[in-house]
């Protein structure tokens, strides 16, 4: 599966057609050998807004993938990784506030 997303990737490249790299980036990262397991237990009445940041270096809602946990479930995010094993985690926890984490494997967050 790995062969096959690089290949379609490189395809794309090639041929110059318009494609989102972000979308390529996150295929490649769920195929990824390496990957972060986390769960994170939403103990609240309402869902709660956690991004996965592509960027462990500079973390932003803007260059993140959305994950909704929803109220009172245990909700599992994998994060595939190359240069950081952690995953990098902004959990909103005000309309204008996030906190970033940072999360090893099979690390447990509750919310």
């Amino acid at each position: 599966l790995k062969r096959w997303l690089v290949a379609l990737a490189v395809h794309l490249a090639a041929r110059r057609l318009p494609f989102d790299m972000d979308a390529v980036r996150d295929l490649l990262a769920t195929a990824s050998p390496w990957s972060t397991l986390v769960v994170v237990e939403n103990r609240t009445t309402t869902p709660v807004l956690v991004y996965l940041a592509r960027s462990h270096i500079e973390p932003t809602a803007d260059n993140a993938v959305e994950h909704r946990v929803p109220p009172r479930e245990t909700y599992a995010i994998s994060s595939g990784w190359l240069h950081e094993p952690r995953a990098t985690l902004l959990i909103r926890t005000k309309p204008d506030e996030a906190k970033v984490v940072r999360v090893s494997h099979s690390g447990r967050i509750f919310v």
